[in-house]
């Protein structure tokens, strides 16, 4: 039997990470969870993860950052990111996107969006939803 994907959601609102990381363990995910930025770098060295799910807006390291530090790393650089974000002003998605990141979406973030979006992401699919 195959584990479970392990996806790393990194997001400093305590409440999203936890909505996050319960909709996902509902779909049969293994979930670890980071407040901000340095301390998801270092979980995605140690853990490994399948997925990383990426706030924008965060202290100490802003998201796009952390994605610019991940693609800089041998270690990190092909595991996709997906980004959440509240930012749904058409410069700053595109700016995002051009980042060669999997997928954005918009909080709030629905269950069903959530599940397709992950496994779309997981099974490899290049084509960015916004």
């Amino acid at each position: 039997m195959n584990p479970s994907p392990k996806i790393l959601v990194v997001e400093d609102n305590a409440l999203m990470r936890e909505t996050l990381k319960r909709m996902l363990e509902i779909e049969g995910y293994t979930v670890i969870e980071a407040e901000d930025g340095p301390s998801g770098i270092a979980l995605a060295r140690t853990e490994k993860p399948d997925l990383v799910m990426l706030d924008i807006m965060m202290p100490y390291m802003t998201g796009t950052e952390v994605i610019s530090y991940m693609q800089s790393d041998p270690l990190l650089d092909a595991i996709p990111i997906i980004v959440l974000s509240a930012i749904n002003q058409p410069k700053q998605v595109l700016k995002v996107l051009q980042l060669k990141v999997r997928d954005y979406l918009l909080k709030p973030i629905d269950h069903i969006t959530l599940r397709q979006r992950v496994q779309a992401a997981l099974n490899g699919n290049t084509e960015i939803h916004s």
